[in-house]
């Protein structure tokens, strides 16, 4: 028996490739052999395991397991599921397009809504011959429940978290630190004008306050990436915000190392690993309570239930001055931790 990990582009950079790098490393731990195919292979390190897609049906038998990553449109369903072996379809969340159609041109906002129906139109079909369905967060699969009712009585649900392990940075230091973190895509529903604005009011508080956006900008937001931009000038914050926007792993971590809180204001995640990132290298996390980024933070972090950007900033700087408390909040970030650096047994998965 061999496990596949099916996905159109492995990246080990963002959330789907960051799941099949761990459930790899897991499914190694519990002695099965398991491969990846992809479409598009964009993984930072050499790795044997990765298989490009095309291989042979007789490649495979009856016993194999085919795990597909869905994000988006575009692997070859067909392909999928004439595949022998058990079937499973990891559901990792489809954006609304919604969030894009003030910061893209009509024939761009045109393709990305073609793209999410085709998604729902894939997935309806998908439920319909596939064995089980793995979550990564309740969020995700209300979302899925959401778009149609499944006919298939046998179908199984699960829920498990995004699989990882974190190297854990037991943070001594404590001192005040005015330096604020967003890490992730520069993409509207991560909502970064709301970081910016809430760093206009820590500002009034101390010019100090520095916040360094880390993340890359795609050719079809671009006009967000100005909108952003345009904030900045407008509210005066040239001075406090830094673009990192060609970041490699190791310059990030010495970011993480220096930054006081990591913030986000996103208002659509799936999952958000960032947060664990944050949480592994002990930066109190500040973030808006919605999707399933609640469920992330489990007990972890600070929540923010409204976007009153003066109070927000008050509440930062108001932990930046208690190094005793940042410790305590790192403390249960790092408990939270344990949580998703997992034990399953072979019997739990497969």
């Amino acid at each position: 028996m061999t496990i596949y990990q099916h996905i159109v582009e492995y990246n080990s950079n963002d959330g789907i490739g960051n799941d099949i790098t761990g459930l790899s490393d897991l499914f190694f731990r519990l002695n099965l052999n398991n491969k990846v195919i992809t479409l598009k292979n964009k993984f930072s390190v050499n790795n044997d395991n990765i298989i490009e897609l095309g291989i042979k049906k007789s490649y495979f038998n009856n016993q194999d397991i085919h795990i597909l990553h869905y994000g988006s449109a575009g692997y070859p369903l067909n392909y999928f599921l004439d595949l022998p072996g058990k079937k499973i379809l990891r559901f990792h969340n489809i954006t609304p397009v919604n969030f894009f159609k003030k910061f893209c041109d009509e024939n761009i906002y045109t393709i990305l809504e073609d793209s999410y129906k085709l998604s729902i139109i894939e997935l309806k079909s998908l439920v319909l011959d596939i064995n089980e369905i793995w979550y990564d967060s309740l969020f995700n699969q209300k979302t899925l429940n959401s778009f149609f009712s499944f006919n298939n009585s046998t179908l199984k649900e699960k829920i498990y978290p995004i699989f990882r392990k974190y190297t854990k940075f037991i943070r001594n230091d404590f001192n005040i630190n005015y330096n604020l973190l967003y890490t992730g895509r520069i993409v509207p529903h991560k909502k970064i004008e709301d970081i910016l604005f809430t760093l206009y009011f820590l500002k009034k508080i101390s010019e100090t306050y520095k916040l360094f956006i880390v993340g890359k900008v795609s050719k079809e937001f671009v006009r967000y990436y100005q909108f952003l931009n345009k904030i900045i000038v407008e509210l005066n914050l040239e001075k406090n915000i830094k673009w990192m926007l060609d970041t490699n792993e190791e310059e990030l971590i010495i970011l993480r190392n220096n930054s006081a809180f990591y913030i986000s204001m996103s208002e659509h995640e799936g999952f958000g690993i960032p947060i664990l990132e944050a949480f592994a290298q002990g930066i109190p996390v500040i973030a808006y309570d919605t999707t399933a980024v609640g469920e992330t933070l489990r007990s972890g972090g600070i929540r923010i239930l409204e976007k009153k950007f003066e109070y927000i900033a008050e509440i930062i700087h108001s932990i930046n001055l208690n190094p005793n408390l940042k410790s305590q909040i790192c403390k249960t970030q790092y408990n939270e931790l344990d949580y998703y650096e997992n034990n399953y047994q072979q019997s739990d998965l497969i």
